[in-house]
């Protein structure tokens, strides 16, 4: 516990960050679910952007950029400062947490 309090206090504003775009993720994965729930009951007349097709659209696209700029803080962070195995390794997770969201969502 010492030790994760020590962690959270050297890097408070990119831990903070990450749990945020975790959040916005497991909501997309929540969105995409009833979304895909409501395809299977579609009724004659009914589209897919009638049932809410686009606004999946904009929120996967929302996710890519928010994504997308956090790594490239990240990777910036990382050749600027001095322990930049932090920030390489938040930068990984951060791409193989992209990848799976867009997956499943």
């Amino acid at each position: 516990m010492k030790a994760a309090l020590q962690f959270f206090k050297k890097y408070p504003i990119s831990i903070i960050c990450y749990l945020l775009f975790t959040c916005y993720s497991y909501r997309m994965i929540e969105l995409g679910l009833e979304f895909q729930e409501r395809i299977k009951h579609i009724k004659p007349g009914e589209s897919g952007i009638m049932l809410g097709g686009e606004q999946e659209v904009y929120r996967a696209m929302g996710l890519i950029l928010i994504g997308s700029i956090f790594i490239l803080v990240c990777f910036a962070n990382a050749i600027f400062r001095k322990e930049n195995k932090f920030y390489l390794w938040l930068s990984a997770i951060i791409i193989i947490q992209l990848i799976t969201v867009l997956k499943i969502a």
